[in-house]
Order: C-alpha cells, then sequence, then structure tokens
C-alpha cells in the first residue's frame, strides 16, 4: 500500500514532537477519498499502523469536519485529567469504549464540531439559562463548572417541576435535573446503542476521548438523523420505479437484457426490475436512442444527474456513516416527474 506523502509528512512532524491537527475530512482526502468507506478507513488504519501514529479523537468516531490530532502510537490520548461524575469516578479510560470496527455510525458524528456546547453554571441564575434557552430554541442545557464534572441538566421540565411544587427556582442549582448527570456516553457509542438511552431519557451528552462534554444530542437531534437516513431510501426507490416504467415501455426485452453486465452470465434479465442502476445508464446512455424515451430534457444533464443519483445509492446501499448529499437525487427525482415519467 503506497501511503500519501502528505501523512508520511505528519509522521516526521510527530517524530520532532509536534502534535499536527487536521481534520478528518482532509485526511480522507489524502486517500483519494470524501467519505469513510469501510476500504479507506481500512486503508488509513493500516497507513497509521505502519508509521506508528494515533489519532486523537479516533478518525473513525467523529464527525468529517472535526480536528484530529496526530501522536505516537504508544502515547495515550492527551488531555487534562478528566472530573467525571460519581458514577464514572474510578473508572479507567477505557471503560468509555472504544473503537472495534471499521465505519460505523457513532454519537461522535453527530456533534457538530462548528457548533460549540451550550452550557450554564450550577450557580448561574435561571434567567440567564431561559435567556439562552429562549435565544437558540433549546429545550435544555447541561450544567457544569468545567466541562468534566456533570452537575446536571436544567431544562423547561425540571423548572417547571419546582414552579409547581413552590420550590425556590431563582439559581440553577435550585431546579436542576440532576438525574441526568450520569447520562453520559463517549463518542465512539455506536448509534444504535445510544438510541434507546436517548428515547428515554429524551437528551444524553457526549464526551470525548478525555470525558470531556463534547456535545448533546436530543430526541430531535434522533428524529433527523432518522430522517436523513431514510430520505434517500424513499428519494432513490421513486427514482427506481419511475426508470422501470420508462425502459419497459421503450425497449424490447432483448435490449433490456443486452444492458446486463456482460460479466454476470449468470444472472436472468426478463425486464428493467432485473437490472442495476448502473445498467440503468448503460441502457439509456448511447445517443441515437435518445429521441426515443420521449424525455423533454437535455440528455447530458440528465445523464450526470443519474450517474450523480447512483453515487448517492452506493453510499447508501453501502451503509457509509457519514450523510449523503442527496441534492441530485431531488433534483433527478423532480425531472422525472416534470417529464412526465411514471
Amino acid at each position: 500500500m503506497t501511503i500519501p506523502t502528505k501523512l508520511q509528512t505528519i509522521a516526521t512532524e510527530v517524530a520532532t514532537g509536534k502534535h499536527p491537527r487536521r481534520k478528518v475530512r482532509t485526511l480522507i482526502r489524502w486517500f483519494g477519498y470524501h467519505r469513510r468507506w469501510p476500504t479507506v478507513v481500512s486503508a488509513i488504519t493500516q497507513a497509521l499502523q505502519e508509521l506508528q501514529l494515533r489519532t486523537s479523537p479516533d478518525f473513525r468516531d467523529v464527525d468529517l469536519d472535526a480536528f484530529v490530532s496526530f501522536s505516537p502510537l504508544d502515547q495515550p490520548a492527551t488531555g487534562p485529567h478528566p472530573k467525571g461524575t460519581s458514577e464514572d469516578q474510578g473508572r479507567k479510560p477505557e471503560d468509555l469504549g472504544s473503537s472495534t470496527s471499521g465505519a460505523a455510525l457513532r454519537v461522535g458524528m453527530l456533534v457538530r464540531p462548528s457548533t460549540p456546547v451550550a452550557t450554564v453554571k450550577y450557580d448561574s441564575t435561571v434567567r440567564e439559562a431561559t435567556t439562552l434557552m429562549m435565544a437558540n430554541d433549546y429545550s435544555q442545557l447541561p450544567v457544569t463548572q468545567n466541562g468534566y464534572q456533570i452537575d446536571g441538566i436544567i431544562s423547561w421540565r425540571s423548572i417547571g417541576r419546582s414552579l409547581s411544587q413552590s420550590q425556590p427556582c431563582e439559581r440553577v442549582g435550585d431546579c436542576l435535573d440532576d438525574a441526568y448527570s450520569s447520562v453520559l456516553v463517549p463518542q465512539d457509542t455506536p448509534f444504535l446503542d445510544a438510541v434507546e438511552k436517548i428515547a428515554k431519557e429524551e437528551v444524553v451528552l457526549v464526551c470525548d476521548a478525555t470525558r470531556k462534554l463534547s456535545g448533546i444530542i436530543t430526541a430531535s437531534d434522533l428524529s433527523t438523523k432518522y430522517h436523513e437516513l431514510a430520505a434517500p431510501f424513499l428519494l432513490l426507490n421513486e427514482i427506481e420505479e419511475r426508470l422501470r416504467s420508462l425502459i419497459d415501455r421503450t425497449f424490447s426485452p432483448e435490449e433490456i437484457g443486452n444492458a446486463k453486465d456482460p460479466l454476470d452470465e449468470s444472472r436472468e434479465v426478463n425486464g428493467a426490475a432485473d437490472l442495476t442502476f448502473g445498467e440503468y445508464i448503460r441502457l439509456l446512455e448511447p445517443k441515437g436512442d435518445w429521441p426515443r424515451l420521449g424525455i423533454k430534457a437535455h440528455r447530458t444533464q440528465f445523464l450526470r444527474l443519474l450517474s450523480e443519483a447512483n453515487e448517492v445509492r452506493n453510499d447508501v446501499m453501502h451503509f457509509s456513516p457519514d450523510e449523503p448529499k442527496t441534492e441530485s437525487v431531488t433534483q433527478l427525482r423532480t425531472l422525472l416527474i416534470r417529464c412526465g415519467i411514471d
């Protein structure tokens, strides 16, 4: 395997005692990719091992735009000594979990590095907390002095409960929901493992490799993420149905069969439903057949959208953990509808 020159340069810097930082997206691009396919994750992992490097946090566990620092493989993750909650005290860092697989969807990928975590302190006024919540449309705020010791969460629910029970509610500590102090998950926690906890508690707090608070994920975030994951499936399914209809009424069974991958001799093709998405493109691409389709759209632009949609389909069907860019899929669907392809 050829290790990218830029990663070799990083190794040289680390050898001199430096800890260079780069975005995950940049690291992936050095290998000629833009997403965390299992193949590129494996290649990067192997290259890091050969160069005796590690990334902190692990490049597999965070958002593509998050920064990771490079350090010697045998050097532990750097950062201030964490002061966890009472439940976390005494636990070793590895007890919080570690990456053991390739590119999987993890909670750290839902934490946007460009969005700092909004917090309040235990002795802050409730007015300060509610102002911050109203200004940002938050339903709750983590309460912490230093990002490590999580005192709990203040929320509209905890404020309402204190007021309904005629309890003092001037300071954040007066109306704190301290039950949330233990809802702390490491950023490399598999997304599906955190779903049940998020659904039950409505929120979880995400910590980085040093167990410092790095993000917050709410039930609303969970709903949004599921929509992001499901929407491409639904869009692509509708597009394929429309393309199959177009192909079946335009081409003969023999022509459709000729679009099959010639290396796949054992597969029987009787109609468009037996073709792959890539074979749709092969069938629709010949310039001489374009008038037969009756599509009132520019041929080159249509095929461009079709090819881009195929790339998104590959991302989706191979369960890439990074959110696919579905603009071309939406545009292709709109074009098919407006051209009367149904």
